[in-house]
């Protein structure tokens, strides 16, 4: 390895917010080797030019990679072609309308990772936060938490080893160039090489969600559309062995995601009949139900632990 640590922002059209992105990037307390990679899919604004300024500027800026695509690859292709082209120990990601909000987050991530050979990616919270200003129709699609701290394996809240880039698929990402399922096939490469683990020491990201992010482009329809069409290319080419009952679920999952939104747009009892009969003949029914009986059980622990924790932490 020629570097403790990679570091992956992917950008396309992101003039508005990069210099913040890159700067919390820089400045982070890390003192260890490291390398930015910045691999911008043909941007037709002034991207490329604000981070060569910070790169001129910077005293870490000669840490900047610059990839530079003329024309557009596509969210995957774009991302994992830039995981390819990474030579650290550990990759961490943060996308370009992202800033790290803890300046100790990469020092506290490697320092577990280095201490836990068998976890292979270590992650902490974000928040949702919708940007001031921005038109409420734009984000009327976006179904996620808003405003509360959420511990998921978000792309800029991750580190992950470098094993990543001996399971990367070049047919998967040349076929699935212009999804945005970058984080989901990450996660799925990586879930049989260890374990996953939550740091909560780390203060939340804040993704803001602005004008022209995926939220506020694509309508329900569309997205659970293409992620479909994501998760049937990754079963086409690793839906075998141990994988295949797994894929397989995930392939009927989004598939009945799509029934659904499609009868939400469209309503009619013909729609609604054949939604449920899909879930039904592929067990997707049953596994809702238990996904919604364990919320009801879990949900209330998990807040009792939390408020646990602020009390201790507080006293």
């Amino acid at each position: 390895m020629d570097y403790k640590l990679s570091i992956i922002t992917t950008t396309f059209n992101s003039s508005d917010f990069i210099k913040d992105t890159v700067e919390g990037v820089l400045n982070q307390n890390f003192g260890q080797s490291f390398e930015y990679i910045i691999s911008d899919d043909g941007s037709a604004d002034d991207t490329v030019k604000i981070v060569d300024q910070i790169k001129d500027r910077h005293p870490k800026g000669n840490s900047i990679n610059i990839i530079q695509h003329e024309e557009n690859q596509g969210v995957m292709k774009n991302f994992f072609g830039a995981v390819l082209k990474s030579k650290g120990e550990y990759i961490a990601f943060c996308d370009s309308d992202d800033v790290w909000s803890d300046p100790y987050k990469l020092t506290k991530q490697i320092d577990y990772l280095d201490n836990h050979k068998k976890c292979v990616i270590a992650y902490h919270s974000f928040i949702n936060r919708i940007d001031e200003g921005l038109d409420p129709a734009l984000v009327k699609n976006f179904d996620e938490t808003k405003d509360q701290v959420i511990m998921n394996p978000q792309t800029s809240t991750m580190m992950v080893r470098g094993i990543l880039r001996n399971l990367v698929s070049r047919e998967v990402i040349n076929e699935a160039a212009r999804s945005s399922q970058n984080d989901q096939y990450l996660r799925f490469l990586l879930k049989d090489m260890g374990y996953f683990k939550p740091l909560t020491h780390i203060e939340p990201n804040i993704r803001l969600v602005r004008e022209g992010s995926i939220y506020c482009v694509e309508d329900t329809l569309s997205k659970k559309e293409v992620a479909l069409g994501s998760w049937k290319i990754f079963y086409k080419h690793h839906g075998h062995g141990k994988n295949r009952r797994y894929l397989g679920k995930k392939v009927n999952g989004f598939q009945s995601a799509v029934n659904w939104a499609e009868y939400e747009m469209r309503p009619s009892s013909k729609k609604y009949r054949e939604a449920m009969l899909f879930d039904i003949l592929n067990g997707v029914l049953t596994r809702k139900f238990l996904h919604r009986i364990r919320k009801v059980i879990f949900t209330p622990l998990v807040l009792i632990r939390n408020r646990a924790k602020q009390l201790l932490t507080s006293s």
